[in-house]
């Protein structure tokens, strides 16, 4: 689950308060000490919660109130990790442009048998279920766009143990990081499923803020060790590993490219190293072709030497957008064109010193530091965002 351009940062989408604790409360707390910088978006403010403690109870009975509690565990929990950004969905940060805010509410849940469903007794028109997928969608996306992440995370298809608002998340996740392009990664529930993972974070080192920012969450359990007792009674045991497993990649990305083993960089490298040096090579040899005699003569050579290295070094930087690679074609490019710029045993230059050799040289300097200096490409949603999230051409989002 950065890229060298800016701190990389990654996005936890989850359905109510303590969630993003009970689930990922390790890795927040890890990426964070790490310098990778963690945002959370809440869907709801779990207005639907049950509630624990007596002398706590009566806000069960008043889901705004309840809601508002649950927020300040949340930001009391968020805290202890360290997190540095949250946003509720809907609103400021996570709203789609020219969308009036608004607040969606926990769909409660019942038991169908050993099936979570919307609780039927919830027929709130505000609730995370009722709403339109396809604004949820939209609403993620400007979340994605503000943030910029490297990666998203969500719950698994089934939400975990089946929470509608969890498999409602889960799926805008999915559909909002295809729109975006970033890679998106589902959280691995504890247990025989775990050995499908393929991102395993070992929270030892961060083991006990993960214990305080779970006893923020006074109305939704008890914390007895390294365990938690939920509301209806249930025990579970606070793993120490948490597991994710990657469900939409992208490639040729920039974080693609980061993430890749050392061997591969390096291979990488020495070959567009390999193409500056040809490229480079090839224009010093032809700068000075000029088409016609005298004065009037067109420096054809310079031209197309300027044009194509520059073709070479924009592209490099538009489809790798991952500055290590870019440096090497650009070291490779400059290369010959320094080399031969000197004078050699013999007293000669590739590159004379006159007009067309001199803005062949500074030109090439130019071209090359532009590339590497330039900042990292920031994603922009596509110009047809809004139609996929809001119209319904995303068909995953109908």
């Amino acid at each position: 689950m950065g890229d060298e351009d800016s701190t990389a940062s990654v996005l936890f989408v989850h359905a109510h308060p303590d969630d993003e604790t009970i689930s990922t409360g390790g890795t927040l707390a890890l990426l964070e000490k790490q310098g990778i910088r963690t945002e959370v978006v809440t869907c709801t403010r779990g207005e639907r919660g049950e509630v624990i403690p007596p002398e706590l109870r009566h806000l069960a009975s008043d889901p705004e109130a309840l809601g508002e509690f649950r927020s300040r565990e949340l930001r009391e929990a968020l805290k202890v990790l360290g997190v540095s950004g949250h946003r509720f969905l809907g609103e400021a940060g996570a709203r789609w442009s020219g969308l009036e805010p608004r607040r969606y509410r926990d769909s409660g849940m019942a038991w169908d048998g050993n099936r979570a469903i919307p609780d039927p007794a919830v027929t709130d028109p505000e609730s995370f279920c009722s709403a339109d997928l396809k604004e949820v969608v939209a609403d993620l996306v400007a979340a994605i766009d503000e943030i910029q992440p490297q990666a998203i995370v969500s719950y698994d298809e089934q939400g975990g143990y089946g929470h509608p608002d969890h498999v409602r998340a889960a799926k805008a996740s999915r559909v909002a990081a295809e729109v975006c392009g970033i890679p998106c990664f589902e959280i691995v529930p504890s247990g025989s499923e775990a050995a499908t993972a393929d991102r395993r974070m070992s929270i030892d080192s961060v083991f006990g803020l993960k214990i305080q920012a779970l006893e923020r969450y006074r109305t939704q359990l008890k914390v007895e060790g390294d365990s938690i007792v939920h509301s209806g009674g249930q025990t579970e045991e606070v793993g120490k590993v948490e597991s994710y497993r990657e469900v939409l990649e992208q490639p040729g990305s920039a974080g693609d490219w980061a993430r890749l083993g050392i061997w591969w960089k390096v291979a990488a490298a020495a070959i567009l190293l390999l193409l500056g040096v040809l490229v480079g090579t090839i224009g010093t040899i032809n700068h000075q072709v000029k088409i016609g005699t005298g004065e009037g003569a067109f420096p054809i050579g310079l031209v197309l030497a300027l044009a194509v290295s520059g073709l070479l070094l924009a592209g490099l930087r538009l489809y790798f957008n991952y500055r290590p690679l870019v440096v090497a074609g650009a070291v490779g490019f400059l290369t010959p064109v320094i080399l031969f710029s000197q004078e050699s045993f013999a007293g000669s230059v590739l590159i004379p010193f006159n007009e067309i050799g001199v803005t062949w040289l500074v030109g090439a300097i130019v071209i090359a530091a532009v590339a590497v200096l330039f900042p990292r490409l920031r994603r922009k949603p596509r110009v047809t965002m809004k139609e996929k999230a809001l119209a319904g051409e995303e068909s995953r989002a109908s």
